[in-house]
């Protein structure tokens, strides 16, 4: 059951991550949350300058 819902995850958010991603000037990190009809709820895009993931903020 796991599985499924991860790989429904990342079929539903992947159209709206590769658009983000094609329009974006640089590096940019893409964190998955959920199965969501909304852009909003589905994925977080952020730049690594402007928000460092955690187990790198402190290397």
């Amino acid at each position: 059951m796991g599985l499924r819902t991860a790989i429904a995850t990342v079929c539903a958010a992947l159209p709206y991550a590769l658009s983000e991603l094609e329009a974006a000037d640089g590096q940019r990190l893409v964190s998955l949350t959920s199965i969501d009809p909304t852009r909003q709820k589905r994925l977080q895009i952020t730049g690594p300058d402007a928000a460092p993931p955690e187990a790198l903020a402190g290397a």
